[in-house]
Protein backbone atom coordinates (compact mmCIF):
# COMPACT_ATOMS: atom_id res chain seq x y z
CA UNK A 1 0.00 0.00 0.00
CA UNK A 2 1.55 3.57 -0.99
CA UNK A 3 2.26 5.62 1.76
CA UNK A 4 -1.29 7.95 1.57
CA UNK A 5 -0.83 11.16 3.02
CA UNK A 6 -3.62 12.82 5.16
CA UNK A 7 -3.97 16.20 5.89
CA UNK A 8 -5.35 17.07 9.42
CA UNK A 9 -6.89 20.30 10.23
CA UNK A 10 -6.58 21.56 13.74
CA UNK A 11 -9.37 24.29 14.78
CA UNK A 12 -9.11 26.13 18.23
CA UNK A 13 -11.47 29.05 19.44
CA UNK A 14 -10.26 30.81 22.39
CA UNK A 15 -12.56 34.12 22.98
CA UNK A 16 -13.49 34.85 19.44
CA UNK A 17 -9.72 34.16 17.79
CA UNK A 18 -9.28 31.19 15.68
CA UNK A 19 -6.17 29.39 15.12
CA UNK A 20 -6.19 26.69 12.26
CA UNK A 21 -2.78 24.30 11.70
CA UNK A 22 -3.23 22.13 8.72
CA UNK A 23 -0.65 19.05 8.85
CA UNK A 24 0.21 16.12 6.28
CA UNK A 25 0.25 13.01 8.02
CA UNK A 26 1.16 9.66 6.81
CA UNK A 27 -1.52 7.26 6.80
CA UNK A 28 1.11 5.03 8.49
CA UNK A 29 1.74 7.13 11.73
CA UNK A 30 -1.99 7.39 11.68
CA UNK A 31 -2.56 4.02 11.61
CA UNK A 32 0.14 3.19 13.92
CA UNK A 33 -0.83 5.53 17.03
CA UNK A 34 -4.72 4.83 16.40
CA UNK A 35 -3.97 0.94 16.33
CA UNK A 36 -2.05 1.27 19.72
CA UNK A 37 -4.65 3.32 21.20
CA UNK A 38 -7.54 1.51 19.89
CA UNK A 39 -5.61 -1.56 21.94
CA UNK A 40 -6.03 0.31 25.35
CA UNK A 41 -9.62 -0.22 27.20
CA UNK A 42 -11.13 2.94 28.67
CA UNK A 43 -13.82 3.20 31.12
CA UNK A 44 -14.61 6.74 29.82
CA UNK A 45 -17.35 8.16 27.89
CA UNK A 46 -15.04 8.54 25.24
CA UNK A 47 -14.68 5.56 22.85
CA UNK A 48 -10.97 4.59 22.35
CA UNK A 49 -11.09 6.16 18.62
CA UNK A 50 -12.52 9.25 19.59
CA UNK A 51 -9.58 9.60 22.36
CA UNK A 52 -6.88 8.40 19.86
CA UNK A 53 -8.16 11.42 17.66
CA UNK A 54 -7.99 14.12 20.42
CA UNK A 55 -4.57 12.98 21.54
CA UNK A 56 -3.03 12.88 17.88
CA UNK A 57 -4.72 16.33 17.40
CA UNK A 58 -3.44 17.47 20.64
CA UNK A 59 0.49 15.97 19.94
CA UNK A 60 -0.04 17.77 16.48
CA UNK A 61 -0.85 20.69 17.91
CA UNK A 62 1.97 20.75 20.37
CA UNK A 63 4.70 19.37 18.08
CA UNK A 64 3.64 22.44 15.07
CA UNK A 65 3.55 25.12 18.40
CA UNK A 66 6.93 23.73 19.12
CA UNK A 67 8.41 24.29 15.78
CA UNK A 68 7.10 27.50 14.78
CA UNK A 69 4.65 26.07 12.52
CA UNK A 70 3.10 29.00 10.39
CA UNK A 71 -0.52 29.38 11.78
CA UNK A 72 -2.83 30.24 8.96
CA UNK A 73 -7.23 30.92 8.82
CA UNK A 74 -9.37 32.81 7.27
CA UNK A 75 -11.51 35.66 9.51
CA UNK A 76 -15.01 37.64 9.14
CA UNK A 77 -14.12 40.31 11.48
CA UNK A 78 -17.62 41.68 12.31
CA UNK A 79 -17.13 45.62 13.59
CA UNK A 80 -19.99 46.30 15.54
CA UNK A 81 -21.56 48.50 18.33
CA UNK A 82 -24.44 48.08 21.10
CA UNK A 83 -26.48 50.76 19.75
CA UNK A 84 -26.60 49.34 15.85
CA UNK A 85 -30.10 48.28 14.88
CA UNK A 86 -28.65 46.47 11.30
CA UNK A 87 -26.28 44.81 13.91
CA UNK A 88 -28.80 43.24 16.22
CA UNK A 89 -30.63 42.54 13.23
CA UNK A 90 -27.32 40.43 11.85
CA UNK A 91 -27.41 38.92 14.94
CA UNK A 92 -30.58 37.30 14.81
CA UNK A 93 -30.56 36.44 11.00
CA UNK A 94 -27.23 35.20 10.86
CA UNK A 95 -24.81 35.19 13.69
CA UNK A 96 -25.80 32.14 15.32
CA UNK A 97 -26.68 30.07 12.14
CA UNK A 98 -23.35 31.29 11.32
CA UNK A 99 -20.81 28.94 12.16
CA UNK A 100 -22.85 25.63 11.49
CA UNK A 101 -22.63 26.79 8.16
CA UNK A 102 -19.52 25.97 5.58
CA UNK A 103 -18.98 29.66 4.99
CA UNK A 104 -18.72 29.55 8.46
CA UNK A 105 -15.84 26.86 8.93
CA UNK A 106 -14.24 28.68 5.89
CA UNK A 107 -14.13 32.22 7.61
CA UNK A 108 -15.34 32.00 11.57
CA UNK A 109 -16.56 35.20 12.74
CA UNK A 110 -14.56 37.29 15.08
CA UNK A 111 -16.69 40.31 17.32
CA UNK A 112 -15.19 43.50 17.17
CA UNK A 113 -16.79 46.52 19.12
CA UNK A 114 -16.17 49.56 17.36
CA UNK A 115 -15.53 51.27 20.73
CA UNK A 116 -12.91 48.66 21.76
CA UNK A 117 -8.92 48.93 20.93
CA UNK A 118 -8.58 47.28 17.75
CA UNK A 119 -6.26 44.30 17.58
CA UNK A 120 -2.94 44.62 17.20
CA UNK A 121 -2.19 42.14 14.25
CA UNK A 122 -4.97 44.08 12.59
CA UNK A 123 -3.46 47.45 13.16
CA UNK A 124 -2.37 48.31 9.52
CA UNK A 125 -6.10 47.44 8.35
CA UNK A 126 -8.37 50.73 8.49
CA UNK A 127 -11.19 50.31 10.83
CA UNK A 128 -14.58 51.61 9.28
CA UNK A 129 -16.82 53.58 11.49
CA UNK A 130 -19.90 52.88 9.74
CA UNK A 131 -21.36 49.32 11.44
CA UNK A 132 -21.77 46.63 10.96
CA UNK A 133 -18.78 46.13 8.26
CA UNK A 134 -17.65 42.55 7.75
CA UNK A 135 -13.56 42.50 6.82
CA UNK A 136 -12.58 38.99 5.57
CA UNK A 137 -8.73 38.69 6.64
CA UNK A 138 -6.42 35.92 5.65
CA UNK A 139 -2.79 35.72 7.15
CA UNK A 140 -4.22 38.93 8.78
CA UNK A 141 -4.41 40.82 5.81
CA UNK A 142 -7.46 42.19 4.59
CA UNK A 143 -9.21 40.03 1.04
CA UNK A 144 -11.98 42.15 1.17
CA UNK A 145 -14.69 44.02 3.25
CA UNK A 146 -18.53 44.34 3.24
CA UNK A 147 -19.68 47.86 4.58
CA UNK A 148 -23.33 47.31 6.31
CA UNK A 149 -25.70 44.53 6.44
CA UNK A 150 -28.04 44.07 3.26
CA UNK A 151 -30.35 41.53 5.07
CA UNK A 152 -29.99 38.17 5.28
CA UNK A 153 -30.62 36.97 1.40
CA UNK A 154 -28.04 39.31 -0.16
CA UNK A 155 -25.23 38.88 2.61
CA UNK A 156 -24.96 35.14 1.66
CA UNK A 157 -24.06 35.89 -1.74
CA UNK A 158 -21.93 38.25 -0.64
CA UNK A 159 -19.99 36.73 1.90
CA UNK A 160 -19.66 33.56 -0.50
CA UNK A 161 -18.23 36.05 -3.27
CA UNK A 162 -15.93 37.54 -0.51
CA UNK A 163 -14.50 33.94 0.40
CA UNK A 164 -13.82 33.10 -3.65
CA UNK A 165 -11.16 35.77 -3.25
CA UNK A 166 -9.14 33.86 -0.50
CA UNK A 167 -6.05 32.74 -1.58
CA UNK A 168 -6.25 29.43 -3.38
CA UNK A 169 -4.54 27.13 -0.55
CA UNK A 170 -7.32 28.66 1.42
CA UNK A 171 -10.22 28.25 -0.64
CA UNK A 172 -13.34 26.46 0.95
CA UNK A 173 -16.30 24.43 -1.17
CA UNK A 174 -18.90 26.25 -0.33
CA UNK A 175 -22.22 24.51 -0.99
Amino acid sequence: MADTQWVLIISVQPQNRTFVARFRVTFNFLNKFVGNCLCKHYNGAMTPLTRSIRYVTFALGLMAAAAGAKVTAAELLVIEQDDCPYCKKFHREIAQAYPKTAEGRCAPLRLLDLHEPWPEQYSHIPVQRFTPTFILVSDNQEIDRLVGYPGDEHFWFLIGEMLQKLPTEQKCELT
